[in-house]
């Protein structure tokens, strides 16, 4: 499905959001979509915790300030939403995605977690508002099927 939508897009950025996700309404867009057609960043995801989980402590890298925000430079790779380079998602589909039938988390998961971080370039969206980095919310859009 990837390959088939990717073939509609024409703009250099893309936002990656399944139907039951949420995105905080203060996210900088202007400013994140420049920082990756800058080439800084392929792709900033949207965190859904206040906090680094501190098993997942291990796949984060660097924290660094850009522009003024805050990010984590991440080998992790997540399929929550985010913000991503359309170059980016065109080269994974060609190199790793193309004729898989598995989520796309499940393939790049492992590429990306071993690095370099700057053949992949991923980041976490670091922005503390009172005292949180949540900026997406899951809705649980399977909760009636259990």
């Amino acid at each position: 499905m990837l390959g088939r939508g990717l073939e509609l897009v024409n703009t250099p950025l893309l936002v990656y959001a399944e139907d039951d996700w949420s995105l905080s309404p203060n996210i900088e867009w202007d400013a994140l979509g420049r920082i990756i057609l800058s080439g800084r960043y392929n792709l900033i995801r949207f965190y859904a915790y206040c906090r680094i989980h501190p098993l997942h402590e291990g796949m984060m890298h660097e924290r660094e300030i850009v522009d003024g925000i805050p990010f984590v430079r991440t080998l992790q790779y997540s399929q929550n939403p985010h913000l991503a380079s359309t170059d980016f998602y065109r080269a994974i589909h060609t190199s790793h995605l193309h004729d898989r039938t598995s989520a796309i988390e499940e393939i790049m998961h492992g590429p990306c977690a071993c690095g370099p971080w700057e053949r992949w370039k991923l980041a976490v969206y670091n922005p503390v508002d009172e005292g949180s980095m949540m900026m997406c919310r899951h809705l649980d859009g399977r909760k009636g099927e259990r």
